[in-house]
């Protein structure tokens, strides 16, 4: 009887989850069904860590074994106010031994 009271459920669930109904808005205006994903994640030579360009316009180093954020590596923040003043970061690159960054922004 248990077993019948449990399949019971379970094929109550199946079938409210598969009745949803889908629209072209949710499939192409909200992404509704739109994966996520990490564009800009660039993995760091020591293989322990890895980086992340985020809205912000931070580059942010975290840990593979955590997942949790261990430092910012570079912000916009950082920078003075000048007329030059990049006011987003498009791309990253590192140099061989990791010790600076080149940052692309406002390409044409």
């Amino acid at each position: 009887m248990k077993k019948f009271n449990l399949l019971f459920v379970a094929i109550f669930f199946v079938i409210n989850g598969i009745s949803q109904n889908v629209t072209l808005e949710d499939a192409w205006l909200t992404y509704k069904f739109y994966p996520s994903s990490l564009d800009d994640i660039a993995s760091m030579k020591d293989g322990e860590s890895y980086t992340l360009l985020l809205p912000n316009n931070n580059i942010e180093k975290y840990s593979y074994k955590s997942g949790k954020k261990t430092s910012v590596l570079f912000s916009l923040s950082q920078l003075k106010d000048t007329d030059t003043k990049p006011t987003k970061i498009e791309n990253y690159t590192f140099s061989d031994n990791e010790n600076k960054i080149l940052i692309s922004s406002d390409k044409q």
